[in-house]
């Protein structure tokens, strides 16, 4: 997602100079930078953090929970901004969104990040899971280092890593770069990383529920679910060392329901994830 300014917008302040010029009490002439620079500085956070296009209008209040789960999903974002806010550069827990697809995962996880920085102008990186071992393999075929690709993963204040877990069983390779960003991300101690997935802590029952239709309708669902992602926890899919970092420094949120963007088709609002 790209995001910047508009060059019909002119600070009245500055005259689109981001300085401003000021004399104190013996005459001494100063510059100072232009309260509107943080502004463009957050814009610039907003382009580069990674962000998908189609979350460009994604926000907490466009987020319409159908169930207690999601309502609480909901009140446990808005709870973690508040937090960060509270906390300041001390703060260093995450959140782990679970649950099948489209129940708002990443909904969610954008509406904090664009909330962060455009908020209190806090430096935020979003990657798919899957995707960044393609662009590790593709830069090592372009003799990029490894390095270069992590790096501003690690350094970012607060990450977000979507779908983790997603895909084949890992390679050891695999494994190994995704403990090495997730472990120097933890020891760093001021990091902030929020997780999606669709692997849970705990195996589903796959028991039916003798509800009325609105709940079988749930139900088929989460049984599709089940039958999808019914054989292995989260904990199996990325290995005991990288699940105990997770655990210890992230709350874990299961969100059910049904799928988002199947019901909502044709609507303005079809972005969950």
């Amino acid at each position: 997602m790209r995001a910047e300014v508009c060059a019909c917008l002119v600070c009245d302040k500055c005259d689109g100079t981001g300085r401003l010029f000021y004399e104190d009490d013996q005459g001494r002439s100063f510059v100072k930078n232009c309260e509107c620079l943080n502004f463009r500085r957050r814009v610039d956070l907003l382009s580069r953090a990674g962000l998908p296009s189609k979350y460009a209008k994604v926000e907490l209040e466009t987020y319409h929970p159908f169930d207690s789960s999601q309502k609480k999903a909901l009140s446990r974002a808005r709870d973690f901004l508040a937090d960060f806010k509270k906390g300041g550069s001390d703060f260093n827990h995450g959140l782990v969104f679970m649950g099948g697809p489209g129940v708002g995962k990443t909904h969610l996880c954008v509406a904090i990040v664009k909330s962060l920085i455009l908020d209190l102008g806090v430096s935020c990186k979003f990657v798919d899971f899957f995707q960044l071992f393609g662009e590790i393999r593709q830069g090592y075929s372009e003799d990029r280092a490894e390095k270069s690709l992590i790096e501003p993963l690690i350094q970012s204040r607060v990450l977000v890593i979507d779908e983790l877990a997603k895909g084949r069983r890992h390679s050891e390779w695999e494994q190994s770069i995704l403990d090495e960003f997730i472990s120097a991300r933890y020891n760093a101690g001021n990091k902030v990383t929020l997780y999606t997935t669709n692997y849970l802590n705990q195996l589903p029952n796959g028991k039916k529920s003798k509800k009325d239709d609105q709940q079988d309708r749930v139900d088929f669902r989460e049984r599709e679910f089940q039958q999808s992602f019914s054989k292995e926890t989260l904990l199996d899919r990325v290995g005991e060392r990288i699940y105990s970092r997770i655990t210890e420094s992230s709350d874990f949120i299961e969100i059910k329901g049904e799928d988002f963007r199947q019901g909502m088709q044709g609507s303005s609002r079809r972005i969950r994830k």
